[in-house]
């Protein structure tokens, strides 16, 4: 086995368990149930009740985010980093990183923070964390869309790079433009916020993409091409 070949595989390991994992995961994100949010003493005691649980769970999630992201980084070195498309996806890639990483710290950091404010001060704290929460949730949402939304786009883009290659990459190619389109799609006209369920649905595709990406690196099946 190359050196070259190793390195691929361990790339590619790094994809597919990630995006493997990433769809489970997300279906298992800890939920304060509405029952238990009646005033903002009752509501601060269920925040802190899955505090320790919230701030594990997301702290996992930034992992692999991080580590998929890097193995990533191999998948578009072996189809070019010279070409302007595959620039183009790391680009994209890594601005939806880093964005990831805003709603995971705000969601599983500082929204505990907040709750545990109001221990033992629950009437000073009602008119304040309401309003927190809302602008917490506000910007979990925004930060979240946009990231997914850049995460397709570089996607998007590699399915292109790929697409104008040669042979069976073509194919490939193809098959991966169409599985980061609906993502695209999936955000560009939904009309309800973003819940474990729908972030599932969404980056279920991308976790496709990632794992067929994960195969072909580990495959050596990937070629550099001339085109852009």
């Amino acid at each position: 086995m190359t050196k070259t070949l190793s390195t691929d595989r361990a790339a590619a390991v790094l994809i597919f368990i990630p995006a493997m994992l990433s769809v489970v995961m997300v279906l298992h994100h800890p939920v304060l149930r509405l029952g238990d949010t009646q005033g903002s003493a009752a509501l601060a005691t269920g925040i802190g009740r899955i505090a320790s649980e919230t701030r594990i769970f997301h702290g996992l999630i930034l992992v692999l985010v991080a580590v998929q992201a890097l193995g990533l980084y191999s998948f578009a070195e072996r189809l070019g980093l010279s070409r302007l498309l595959v620039r183009a996806g790391v680009l994209f890639y890594g601005l939806s990183t880093v964005l990831m990483f805003l709603p995971g710290t705000i969601d599983g950091f500082v929204t505990p923070l907040l709750g545990s404010r109001c221990f033992g001060d629950a009437t000073q704290c009602a008119n304040s964390l309401a309003g927190s929460l809302t602008f917490a949730w506000a910007a979990i949402q925004a930060f979240t869309t946009i990231a997914l939304a850049l995460q397709a786009l570089a996607l998007l883009s590699w399915s292109v790079a790929l697409a104008l290659s040669s042979e069976w990459q073509r194919w490939a190619g193809i098959c991966g433009g169409l599985l980061a389109i609906v993502p695209l799609g999936m955000l560009g006209t939904m009309d309800r916020a973003i819940d474990p369920l729908v972030l599932a649905e969404i980056i279920i595709f991308e976790a496709i993409w990632s794992m067929a990406a994960a195969i072909m690196l580990w495959s050596d099946r990937i070629r550099a091409h001339r085109a852009i």
